[in-house]
């Protein structure tokens, strides 16, 4: 992968983790005096989802058979 594409993946990761930020902060502050709705926020917070460990463990298998695929076709075109 280029530099500027990580910088760039890094630069969207960034921006959209600081909306995130911002649009819950909002939610939880728009219910200051309503006890009920700053718990539905609160809650909604805790409620986003996280990569399940099936999907970490078939992105790390994948990566592993890309790293495996790049070698051997490095040694298929340094034998030939």
């Amino acid at each position: 992968m280029s530099v500027e594409y990580r910088k760039a993946c890094r630069a969207a990761n960034k921006a959209i983790m600081e909306s995130r930020s911002t649009f819950y902060n909002a939610r939880i502050q728009e219910a200051n005096t309503d006890v009920r709705r700053r718990w539905t926020a609160v809650r909604d917070v805790q409620r986003r989802p996280t990569p399940d460990s099936c999907s970490c463990s078939c992105n790390a298998n994948n990566f592993i058979n890309l790293i495996k695929n790049k070698i051997q076709m490095i040694k298929t075109s340094l034998v030939s």
